[in-house]
């Protein structure tokens, strides 16, 4: 005690019985994470680690956000910087609005005949751009169902010019083989969250 120099970063000070009082071994303030200042505040008897943003270095991406310095884990990207309701675009660095395609219509031929009818089934989509995003196409899925089989499956991209009110989109028709209720469902695969689905039956008689 007789020792100490009433400093606490310098360490507590030691008395020797041959070399009388010995200097302490300084307070190391080194919390290992590399983006923070580390120093020894005198007047608050402990230590501060500062984090400072500058040295954590850009990875150079736009839609990881700004690399900022975290207290614990030492540079962390900022994450997304799009608001809610848009998507981030690496290649422009831009914040895009969310597209979205609504099924404005759906029909299927209603009634076909195996011995009769000569024209495959006729099945068309309206799609309708509810956003103001333009010249983008999604994927419309469609699957037929007989019997618990399916007996159909294509995908064809779609899209809807903003302003220009709604587009229409054929799929490949289609020659059924047997009698028996067709089912069928479409699905528009976008940026929305709402699920944009519809369905239409086809009745095959012999």
């Amino acid at each position: 005690g007789a020792c100490d120099n009433g400093l606490f970063c310098d360490g507590a000070e030691t008395c020797d019985a041959v070399n009388d009082c010995q200097a302490g071994t300084p307070v190391d303030c080194g919390d290992g994470v590399g983006c923070t200042v580390d120093a020894c505040d005198e007047a608050s008897d402990q230590c501060v680690n500062t984090p400072n943003d500058n040295l954590c270095a850009d990875d150079g991406l736009y839609c990881t956000g700004q690399e900022v310095c975290d207290v614990v884990q030492g540079c962390v990207s900022s994450g997304d910087p799009c608001p809610s309701g848009t998507t981030c675009n690496e290649e422009g660095d831009v914040c895009e609005g969310i597209l979205d395609l609504d099924i404005a219509g759906f029909r299927v031929t209603k009634r076909w005949s195996v011995s009769k009818t000569k024209k495959p089934i006729s099945i068309k989509l309206v799609v309708k751009n509810n956003s103001g995003i333009n010249s983008q196409s999604r994927d419309a899925t469609l699957i037929g169902m007989q019997g618990g089989i399916q007996v159909y499956g294509e995908t064809i991209p779609v899209s809807d010019p903003v302003g220009d009110g709604r587009s229409s989109f054929s799929f490949s028709g289609f020659t059924p083989t047997s009698a028996g209720d067709i089912l069928w469902t479409v699905e528009i695969l976008d940026d929305d969250p709402d699920i944009d689905l519809a369905s239409a039956v086809t009745t095959v008689v012999p």
